[in-house]
């Protein structure tokens, strides 16, 4: 099953940092080019066809709690369109993969 969790800014610390805003729906196509994709650095700025990769991620220190847990859509409240402004990244799960889209503060 395919979901879109947003990830909210959240500077008062509030309970929920993860939102539900899509399900049953694939947001991305996962690339023909995956084995020429770049391991992560900073540093580089890839072109519109380029994919970074960031090898065994779920070891990782900063890999983000919500990936090591069993995922549960119910778990998730529906985003409220009062808390788009605050959007900070998107997490798709999509058959077994997990895609990050980082929305910019201009957008």
């Amino acid at each position: 099953m395919n979901h879109l969790i947003a990830k909210i800014k959240d500077r008062n610390k509030t309970k929920n940092k993860y939102y539900k805003l899509l399900s049953d729906k694939a947001i991305f196509a996962l690339p023909s080019n995956l084995a020429d994709a770049v391991n992560y650095n900073s540093a580089t700025i890839l072109d519109d066809v380029d994919w970074f990769i960031i090898s065994e991620f779920s070891s990782a220190d900063y890999c983000l709690p919500l990936l090591k847990e069993k995922f549960n859509s119910v778990d998730y409240e529906l985003l409220d369109v009062k808390l788009f402004e605050k959007l900070h990244f998107l997490i798709s799960f999509q058959d077994e993969n997990y895609f990050f889209q980082k929305i910019p503060k201009t957008s």
